[in-house]
């Protein structure tokens, strides 16, 4: 358990290009990573054990679930299922490699045909 805070925890953003770091609000004790999901930014909260969900634009942490205390300390994580949309644009790219390779091979059959006249 924390006996007591000395600075109080606060959710900054950091600017790239100039590391000006400017808080954003106050957020909870104890987050260590955080991953985003579908646009939802999933908070581990290492003194609690919860899963929140992490507001970027304030900083309020909202509680949606726990995970198991012999996990130790959460510093990252990552989805293990792809997004659709990444499977949806893997997909697009195939069939847009298919349809060149097809293309190339009639250009390349007629294109002798023709020479050959």
């Amino acid at each position: 358990s924390v006996a007591s805070v000395v600075v109080p925890p606060e959710l900054y953003q950091i600017n790239p290009s100039t590391g000006l770091a400017s808080v954003i609000g106050p957020t909870d004790l104890g987050i260590g990573g955080v991953t985003d999901i579908n646009g939802a930014n999933y908070a581990f909260n290492d003194l609690t054990n919860q899963i929140e969900i992490l507001d970027l634009l304030t900083g309020k942490a909202t509680p949606v679930g726990s995970f198991d205390p012999a996990a130790g300390v959460v510093q990252g994580a990552a989805p293990v299922v792809p997004e659709p949309a990444s499977l949806a644009l893997a997909a697009t790219g195939a069939v847009l490699i298919v349809a060149a390779r097809r293309r190339k091979g009639r250009v390349q059959r007629y294109g002798a045909a023709s020479a050959e006249a």
